[in-house]
């Protein structure tokens, strides 16, 4: 199969841009967004309600008719493959777009959760990690977590009503809608 152009889908005046990082082989042949057979994107939103039947990874370019884009960011997917990792690029990435933090926190944890287990499952099974140093940090994250030092008991949460966007300055809570 010949290898085609990655294409984002994308269009004026959507409702929600999922951006993915890292795809599969075949949605990169067949240049189709999540079109790996094991890939439930599209069960995922239909179940949720943002489409009004299952479509079939093909059919990704008619999508912005229902206010929903795709977008590959490839830069994270290679910062997450060079062992720097996702969160912070992409905490870096909510702040440049104005966005509260406090929003995008649950949901890259969520996805800091799902997505670690799944990934270290290949190198354990290669054994191409290194054991010593993981049996050291778990005896010393142990060790602190059981004596718990006095530097870590000074450490307090920064109150929400501190926390302000990088675009407005203005200090926000949780009810405040997010910035777009």
């Amino acid at each position: 199969m010949p290898r085609r152009r990655w294409k984002d889908v994308l269009a004026r005046d959507l409702d929600v841009v999922f951006v993915g990082y890292n795809p599969s082989r075949l949605a990169w042949l067949t240049g189709h967004h999540y079109a790996n057979p094991g890939n439930r994107f599209y069960h995922l939103l239909h179940d949720a309600g943002l489409t009004p039947r299952r479509f079939a990874p093909a059919e990704c370019r008619d999508l912005p008719r229902l206010g929903i884009g795709l977008a590959g960011n490839f830069v994270l997917g290679v910062l997450m493959m060079l062992g720097i990792g996702l969160y912070a690029p992409c905490m870096i990435l909510v702040y440049l777009l104005g966005m509260r933090p406090t929003a995008a926190f649950p949901i890259m944890m969520g996805s800091c959760a799902f997505l670690m287990p799944l990934a270290s499952v290949r190198f354990i099974r290669a054994g191409s990690y290194a054991r010593n140093a993981i049996i050291g940090m778990l005896i010393w994250s142990r060790l602190l977590a059981i004596t718990r030092p006095p530097f870590f008991s000074q450490l307090r949460p920064t109150p929400e009503a501190e926390l302000t966007t990088p675009t407005s300055k203005k200090p926000f809570s949780s009810d405040q809608p997010i910035a777009a």
